[in-house]
């Protein structure tokens, strides 16, 4: 087979968008305090998922862990890259919230978001023909006997058309001193988030096979305590859900 050549290439890409918001707050007294925002939003990709470019990868120890008997096919190709076509997240969102500001150190906020995603982010992967890329020196630790496919995987990012994510969002903070005298001086802030989203790229209904967004959860919570004056953080507890990095599931 005849090696793959290497030439410059060139893509260019305008958009133009008009991107409204509005945001309201409306004051009860005494503390009380509420929100509601409208807004049309628009994220542009990351520097480096719009490279125009693609890193190919052999796996050597394919075999390693498998049986690998003589006659076995095995797909040790895979490649990462970019996407110079990639359009810009857009959506459209409203949010209201309560806010309770009992003291200047003690406040409760209790929030809902709701925002219709026209496209946004993530990666793909699908079946790329690596005839024609020279395999590594390493290629040689697979066992003789074995059929080395040419074909494997490839991970890019690509865009995703319409969806809607949704939730609460429930924070707070209080002054630990006003509850336990001997802790004057010390706040705990604390903040617990629920998401809900129909965002799944594919068609594919099995949920072992979905597509997840790059840093969506369903749960995320965070609770701090620190001094109130130093403003430096003592001890810091948090967690979330499932999510999506790069491709992969944490």
């Amino acid at each position: 087979n005849s090696p793959i050549t290497v030439a410059p290439a060139t893509i260019n890409a305008s958009y133009t968008d008009v991107l409204p918001s509005l945001n309201m707050i409306y004051d009860l007294g005494g503390g009380h305090r509420l929100r509601f925002a409208l807004s049309k939003t628009m994220a542009r990709p990351r520097m480096d998922d719009m490279r125009a470019n693609v890193t190919p990868g052999f796996n050597s120890l394919v075999c390693s862990g498998q049986p690998c008997a003589p006659g076995t096919t095995v797909n040790p190709w895979s490649a990462s890259g970019g996407n110079p076509n990639l359009k810009p997240w857009m959506a459209k969102a409203a949010d209201v919230a309560y806010e309770w500001y009992v003291s200047p150190a003690t406040y409760l906020s209790v929030a809902a978001f709701y925002k219709k995603l026209d496209t946004y982010i993530y990666q793909q992967s699908g079946k790329f023909d690596f005839t024609g890329i020279p395999r590594p020196s390493t290629a040689t630790a697979i066992p003789s006997g074995i059929v080395i496919s040419n074909i494997g995987q490839i991970t890019l990012p690509a865009n995703g058309k319409g969806g809607v994510v949704k939730g609460l969002e429930f924070s707070g903070a209080v002054d630990i001193g006003d509850l336990v005298e001997p802790l004057k001086g010390f706040g705990m802030q604390g903040s617990l988030s629920l998401t809900e989203s129909n965002l799944n790229p594919t068609t594919n209904t099995d949920p072992k096979q979905k597509v997840r967004i790059p840093g969506l959860s369903g749960t995320v919570y965070m609770r701090t305590i620190r001094p109130l004056d130093a403003g430096k953080q003592i001890l810091t507890v948090g967690a979330r859900g499932s999510y999506a990095e790069l491709g992969k599931l944490n």
